[in-house]
């Protein structure tokens, strides 16, 4: 018995040495792929110094981390679908300027209300590069974006607080990136 000792361990040794790795190969095949990287980059230059991009519509979406997350995927999600195979945006806000604004003289239970009225227009500013597959920029440059007639245009589902805001970044999309010929 004394001498099977050292071969029965061997044995269990082994035997639990390739349920690890048979346990490390499923693991490996069932685990999840990584999502390619969106080739929409989207930055924000300095956002507390912006105009108006402090305060939110709602405790969910509260903070300048929830709405730039919004923005961020609201441009990855339009844009990437206008760009040719390789090509990369890049999109840096400079200033954002939310449409509506808050009244605070209308008192303490309305401090964190938006109203939105027509005279609080939304307006953006942007550096953005568009770069082929090559790395060659293809094109680039600076925009003031801003909708003086943003009251009147019918955009996004009415629940969307951002709702003229993304309207007119779409606006600008279809301007700047045509889409894509079939």
């Amino acid at each position: 018995m004394k001498a099977l000792r050292p071969f029965l361990l061997l044995a269990g040794a082994l035997c639990g040495a390739s349920l690890a790795f048979a346990a490390a190969d499923q693991a490996a095949v069932s685990a999840p792929k990584a999502a390619p990287a969106s080739p929409v980059d989207v930055t924000f230059d300095n956002p507390a110094e912006f105009t108006d991009f402090t305060q939110s519509y709602s405790s969910k979406d509260y903070g300048q981390d929830g709405l730039m997350s919004q923005f961020r995927e609201f441009l990855q999600d339009r844009l990437a679908s206008r760009l040719a195979p390789g090509q990369r945006v890049e999109i840096k806000f400079k200033d954002i300027d939310l449409a509506g604004d808050f009244e605070p003289w209308r008192g303490p239970r309305a401090d964190d209300i938006r109203i939105v009225k027509d005279i609080y227009v939304p307006r953006m500013k942007l550096d953005f590069r568009l770069i082929n597959a090559d790395g060659t920029v293809a094109a680039e440059g600076h925009r003031e974006l801003s909708n003086l007639g943003f009251m009147t245009s019918i955009a996004f589902p009415q629940s969307d607080p951002l709702r003229w805001d993304k309207d007119m970044l779409n606006d600008w999309m279809r301007r700047e990136f045509p889409a894509k010929k079939k």
